[in-house]
């Protein structure tokens, strides 16, 4: 009977495990306003905060990630957009980094080869690598930051994805 129960307990568990990570499926549309952060630096940047996006999983160092997205921007860009994953929760000091390094020695991912042209629709696939743990699973625990530099002054550039599809390998 111990034997029964904890065959069951394991199975739960792994099946909790398997259940608790990116679904692979697609969650667009997705709206981002990057919003003026000149405050803090030469950028702006916006988040997909949202509990489809890890469903609910807590991002461990190594952990490979492949985002497939599809989107367009309503104003010409000044530079690509970058992406990586991003701690904000309440302890992490306004945000820090998980699967890059911070500046100067950045390395976020861009969205597109290319600086992005209102208008036109870009469709493109990046692999991010944690450097680090996550410490929890909630979505401010694990959020997808983007980053474009850009001149102060000028309109917050709005990313409308059609496709968004974060796997984790």
């Amino acid at each position: 009977m111990k034997k029964v129960l904890f065959v069951l307990l394991a199975l739960c568990i792994a099946t909790a495990v398997a259940l608790a990570q990116p679904s692979g499926t697609n969650i667009g549309p997705v709206t981002v306003e990057l919003k003026d952060n000149f405050k803090y630096g030469k950028s702006y940047a916006g988040d997909v905060r949202i509990p489809e996006l890890m469903n609910g999983y807590k991002v461990m160092k190594g952990d490979v990630f492949t985002l497939k997205v599809t989107y367009t921007v309503d104003r010409d860009l000044e530079q690509p957009i970058a992406v990586g994953i991003v701690d904000q929760s309440a302890g992490s000091g306004y945000w820090n980094p998980i699967s890059y390094k911070q500046p100067p020695d950045s390395s976020g991912l861009h969205l597109s080869t290319e600086t992005p042209k209102a208008g036109k629709t870009y469709t493109i696939e990046v692999t991010m690598t944690a450097l680090k743990n996550s410490p929890g699973a909630t979505p401010d625990h694990n959020t997808l930051r983007m980053e474009s530099i850009g001149k102060k002054g000028k309109p917050n550039p709005i990313v409308t994805f059609t496709e968004f599809v974060l796997t984790k390998k």
